[in-house]
């Protein structure tokens, strides 16, 4: 809508628009982030948040409807039901991430322990936005944290890397995964890497694997949980969880939609820097660098070899 040219647009003032929508289908993601989630970027800078208002409306708020289209509903598969009879904008039909649950997976940030593990990993973008998300993994492995987001378009390599470096600032970064395109040489820096010029400003990034499919398992792997059925009660908690403040992965995420074509990917037309970014960092943390050595051992020194 907003590209439309100013014919399409009232010629007076202040004139309402009233629409009405379920979750799902062609800018779900756009109506998601205005209306129910109210979250304006730079891009919408000519938009006054006190001008959009979302009201729900639910099945239950209508008597008239027979209870034979509630026992439809009651019976889709689980993403359009949850969209239709509930009206969750979290789930939506072709859904990658279907095991989102907000509650569940987005937390209150608290101070990392020391002797956790960090690490980060980073997708390039300029024109896009680039990503830069760190992670934290207890002692036991059992749990993964995303505690910090860098998300912005506009910044050369340069800049991305010294905002990384001040971000990272006191911290023991185990790994800087990334994009493998970042490590491909350019004619315009005269033969010089995107990670040559993070190198160079402070910043050593290894190589990400990037087998997208493998990827997304280990994304889904760390998003899953069980709950005892029948309760509700949660007998698994999900491995990984996300800081409230890691704003643009919480919101892109979930929305991701699978590719047409490649039904088992990711449709690469949709947001995808911060889904790339996790999938970058979830991979590294599966590779064979990050086997612990048997027996007791000193962290400190130990990220100091690694260094």
């Amino acid at each position: 809508m907003a590209s439309l040219p100013p014919r399409h647009w009232p010629s007076i003032d202040h004139s309402p628009f009233i629409g009405a929508s379920n979750p799902g289908s062609v800018g779900h993601a756009w109506v998601k982030r205005l209306w129910i989630d109210r979250q304006f970027v730079d891009d919408d800078a000519r938009l006054d948040p006190d001008d959009f208002l979302f009201i729900p409306a639910r099945v239950g708020e209508n008597p008239y409807l027979p209870q034979s289209y509630l026992d439809t509903l009651n019976s889709l598969p689980d993403a359009m039901r949850r969209a239709m009879l509930e009206g969750d904008w979290t789930a939506f039909v072709g859904q990658v991430f279907d095991e989102w649950r907000e509650h569940l997976h987005v937390i209150d940030p608290f101070e990392i322990p020391a002797d956790w593990m960090r690490w980060t990993g980073t997708d390039y973008g300029f024109a896009a936005p680039f990503c830069t998300l760190w992670a934290a993994k207890s002692p036991d492995r059992q749990r993964i944290v995303i505690y910090r987001e860098l998300y912005e378009k506009g910044w050369r390599a340069k800049e991305q890397a010294i905002r990384i470096k001040d971000a990272s600032k006191g911290e023991r970064i185990w790994i800087y995964a990334a994009d493998p395109s970042m490590f491909a040489k350019r004619r315009e820096t005269v033969g010089d890497s995107i990670a040559d010029e993070y190198k160079k400003a402070g910043v050593k990034l290894r190589p990400a694997n990037n087998d997208r499919l493998a990827g997304w398992a280990v994304v889904h792997d760390a998003l899953n949980w069980k709950e005892m059925p029948g309760t509700g009660r949660l007998i698994k908690p999900p491995r990984l969880q996300v800081f409230r403040t890691c704003t643009n992965l919480i919101r892109t995420l979930p929305a991701l939609p699978y590719d047409p074509i490649k039904v088992e990917d990711v449709d690469t037309d949709a947001e995808d820097h911060a889904g790339d970014t996790l999938r970058y960092l979830l991979m590294a943390e599966r590779g064979s660098e990050w086997k612990r050595p048997k027996g007791p051992v000193n962290l400190v020194d130990l990220m100091e070899r690694r260094r």
